[in-house]
């Protein structure tokens, strides 16, 4: 076969997943892909595989990695195997097979939920033994997805030690993401996790974290964010820490830290977290105001994006993200503000806002007179690019009303009349095509210009 021979220098990914293979089918193609990775130039052949149905299972992933045991991986440097039904042999075989590849990147193992802590333990022991004691496992990987894998706090241990052990090697690099979302890690795992973003003298093992619905509550995130205090997470750019059960008391520890001990934090999310004013207060509290500060108290200033949806923040929650003025991106969707809520934080937006550049008020039930007062702050002192789409719906194509108006909201944003900039079709005189009458969700606008 080509592949096999070498003569194949043009096709670079091979993406068949759904589609069921018999292990000796998969045996014959890593052996292909072996024969392949000695025969051609390393930067042409096939350097990205998706193959397999649901039903793989361990004897599948085995037969493949055997076929590629050879040449540790082949040239491949992206793998998924997510949704395969893997376990802990199926994931023993993945470690001791491209432990010690020095080709891949991104390897993607979520959604098997047979994994649990038994089958990262596998894996990290297989890729270990592999490289020894002085090399490093996974050494170019870069992104590694376990979400959904049913990991618990012996597994989060488990590959702790597995990236920590790699992150000694001065060769290797951070991964640019580690995604291990949907896990029951609970705070034990959690406490692992914080390891690898706060290195005593180093910066994080990753730049992204995503832990989302793991579990984590009060506890878990005060672990983070005390190991953030004694050993700053520099580098870790992204925390997805969203459905943790996080209430006020963990978004206080998290807001303590957040001044000094996440230098590099462009991103932030703490959605569904019951986080309420207070917690919400206790996190853009750390924040730049933009104004400058007489008490001389440090503040954040990294910060671009919050993410505070479904937190129960109130408008009192709102307001004081609003006040925040190092955000660009705010998302303060489903928290029930209500009409109220709108008008209170009307004076906020008045003429604009100085670094907002996106904010997202879905979800919270506002009549259309407060909309319409919301905007007519906006529109106050200049002309505004204001954007409205429903949540889910953002490009959808809108229509019209018969009369092309809606009411007071048109008098009321008379200045403020919308360019779509990344929507197909937008306008303040619109219904969505499901006939529900028309709700700003998300509000765009030109930051003020400085001249």
């Amino acid at each position: 076969m080509p592949t096999k021979s070498g003569a194949n220098t043009r096709l670079r990914s091979l993406s068949a997943s759904g589609h069921p293979l018999p292990p000796e089918s998969l045996r014959r193609l890593g052996r292909a892909l072996s024969s392949q990775a000695e025969a051609t130039p390393r930067d042409a052949g096939i350097v990205s595989l998706a193959v397999g149905s649901k039903d793989m299972g361990d004897e599948g992933a085995v037969a493949l990695c055997e076929g590629l045991a050879e040449t540790d991986g082949g040239a491949l440097e992206v793998l998924d195997l997510g949704w395969k039904r893997l376990g802990s042999e199926g994931l023993r075989a993945v470690g001791k097979t491209f432990g010690p590849s020095e080709r891949l990147k991104n390897l993607d193992l979520s959604r098997n939920e047979g994994v649990g802590d038994e089958g990262i333990a596998s894996l990290a022991e297989a890729a270990g033994d592999r490289v020894g004691d002085d090399g490093a496992a996974f050494a170019s990987l870069e992104a590694l997805n376990l979400a959904e894998c049913d990991v618990g706090a012996a597994g989060a241990r488990s590959l702790a030690d597995l990236i920590s052990r790699r992150g000694s090697e001065r060769t290797t690099k951070p991964l640019r993401l580690l995604a291990i979302g949907s896990n029951p890690l609970g705070a034990e795992g959690c406490e692992a996790l914080a390891g690898l973003c706060a290195v005593p003298g180093g910066p994080s093992a990753t730049s992204r974290l995503h832990m989302a619905g793991c579990s984590a509550g009060d506890g878990g995130i005060v672990a983070l964010a005390d190991a953030a205090t004694a050993n700053p997470c520099v580098g870790l750019e992204v925390l997805d820490a969203s459905d943790n059960s996080i209430t006020e008391a963990g978004a206080e520890a998290l807001g303590r830290s957040l001044a000094e001990s996440w230098p590099d934090l462009i991103e932030l999310n703490l959605a569904k977290n019951e986080l309420k004013s207070q917690g919400v207060a206790s996190i853009v509290g750390a924040l730049s105001s933009g104004r400058s500060d007489k008490s001389g108290e440090k503040k954040n200033s990294t910060l671009r994006s919050l993410d505070l949806s479904r937190t129960d923040c109130g408008a009192e929650g709102a307001a004081a993200a609003l006040n925040a003025g190092c955000l660009a991106s705010l998302r303060l969707f489903g928290n029930r503000l209500g009409s109220d809520g709108f008008r209170s934080v009307a004076p906020l937006l008045r003429g604009g806002h100085p670094t907002l550049e996106t904010l997202d008020l879905g979800g919270n039930d506002a009549g259309e007179g407060s909309v319409a007062a919301l905007l007519r702050s906006i529109a106050d002192k200049r002309r505004s690019t204001v954007k409205a789409v429903r949540p889910g719906d953002r490009g959808e194509r809108v229509r019209r009303r018969g009369d092309g108006s809606v009411g007071g909201a048109e008098a009321g944003v008379a200045e403020a009349r919308c360019r779509a900039r990344q929507a197909r079709s937008i306008g303040l005189d619109t219904v969505l095509d499901d006939g529900i009458p028309y709700s700003w969700h998300v509000i765009r606008y030109d930051p003020p210009h400085t001249y």
